[in-house]
């Protein structure tokens, strides 16, 4: 029972988050770069980071999932957390997910294999508008650990004004002012509506419409139509990106502001 109990807690703090810096390829050892090539034939790390345990992670894609392992500095292998669909974790997890958390969706599923640790483990990212929940269980469903964030709620909605640029290699384009009246959906917590106007000789043209998607986790939101998307990251208050047309080349440059509410 002792050692069910130590067991447990040592998996349990294992989920506490561990602050981490990014390192340039050179900086991580020569021991840890050849023990992810051993392990992982074939992989080159996307990124690397420096936790503050002194492991190094390497972040890279394998077979189509997002995959992080973590090495000593002597080159051991210690984890590996692989990205995985929500279905294919074990029944017992699913139904204590859904059990748990109903209202929040699935934003990430992952595998964890610990070298200190005999059973697999499932970490899970949940997300509603107003908060990001991470939950650990192990394979039977039983849960190990869990913490909440709280978001920030945000809110497109209102006016958006700002210039609208054009690109090179796309003669037809014209520089603009531009108004964004954005509304959310009623029915989709993470939809708006785009309606935009062009100034022309200080008159308003309309544009017309778009059904747009918020990511939260990014944030930015997507609005897509059949010459291209639209795509607009949210930061202080201000809406920057612009169109990409469907052959990946960018049109457009736009950067839009929220105009203050009218008294």
């Amino acid at each position: 029972m002792r050692l069910v109990a130590i067991t447990t807690a040592l998996l349990v703090a294992a989920s506490a988050p561990i602050a981490a810096q990014k390192l340039a390829e050179a900086a991580v050892p020569a021991a840890v770069r050849q023990a992810l090539t051993a392990k992982f034939s074939g992989t080159n790390a996307h990124t690397w980071t420096l936790r503050s345990d002194k492991s190094y992670v390497a972040d890279f894609t394998r077979n189509g999932a997002s995959v992080k392992a973590s090495f000593a500095a002597t080159g051991e292998w210690r984890e590996t957390s692989t990205e995985i669909g929500a279905i294919t974790m074990p029944e017992p997890v699913r139904t204590a997910v859904v059990k748990s958390y109903r209202g929040y969706r699935f934003a990430e599923t992952r595998r964890i294999d610990r070298v200190a640790a005999p059973v697999t483990l499932y970490e899970v990212r949940l997300e509603k508008p107003d908060e990001t929940v991470t939950v650990r269980y192990d394979g039977s469903g039983k849960l190990l650990s869990s913490g909440t964030k709280a978001a920030p709620v945000i809110s497109l909605a209102g006016s958006w004004r700002g210039e609208s640029i054009c690109l090179p290699g796309h003669p037809a384009c014209h520089d603009e002012v531009v108004v964004y009246r954005i509304t959310a959906v009623p029915t989709d917590s993470n939809g708006y509506d785009m309606d935009g106007d062009k100034i022309v000789n200080g008159q308003n043209e309309n544009m017309g419409k778009l059904a747009c998607s918020f990511d939260r986790h990014t944030p930015a939101l997507i609005c897509a139509m059949p010459q291209g998307v639209w795509k607009f990251v949210y930061r202080n208050d201000s809406l920057i990106g612009g169109l990409i047309a469907t052959d990946g080349s960018p049109v457009r440059r736009v950067a839009v502001r929220r105009a203050a509410a009218k008294p």
